[in-house]
């Protein structure tokens, strides 16, 4: 798979458009003639050290490679706008918490029990009854065998 990308002035214009499309398009057209107006595009992964945070994105922004020819992807993190924050927070609140008095936390969108997990003697499950955390002694209780 082949793309390719529009550039004027010396920047990129629009998205990488695949081979095959452009040929259709313009059937006339060698696409690896410069003077076309278009360059070749590498798409590359996303890198595993680009982590959004919870009120970021990623965005890739066209790049010129290292060869003076080929475009490629340049990954960066960028902070949502407040419009986008504001509806994530919305969508959170609108889910509704997974038992009854937790709270959201509207920083991480985590929903948080009103009283913090022990940290010790676990495991623990939050017990709706009693609005507590209670100790899982045995977690998965054994099996009986069967008997034929």
């Amino acid at each position: 798979m082949k793309l390719y990308i529009q550039v004027r002035d010396g920047q990129s214009v629009g998205y990488p458009i695949l081979e095959e499309n452009l040929k259709i398009a313009f059937p006339d057209m060698d696409p690896d003639d410069p003077a076309n107006g278009y360059a070749p595009f590498n798409r590359l992964p996303v890198p595993s050290d680009v982590t959004p945070g919870v009120f970021q994105k990623l965005q890739d922004t066209p790049v010129l490679g290292a060869d003076g020819i080929t475009w490629e992807d340049k990954w960066q993190v960028v902070d949502i706008t407040d419009a986008e924050k504001a509806d994530l927070i919305q969508q959170a609140q609108d889910s509704g918490p997974p038992y009854p008095n937790w709270i959201l936390d509207i920083t991480t969108l985590q929903w948080n029990a009103p009283i913090p997990m022990p940290v010790t003697g676990g495991p623990y499950h939050w017990d709706v009854q009693t609005n507590n955390w209670v100790s899982r002694v045995n977690p998965i209780p054994p099996v009986p065998p069967v008997v034929v």
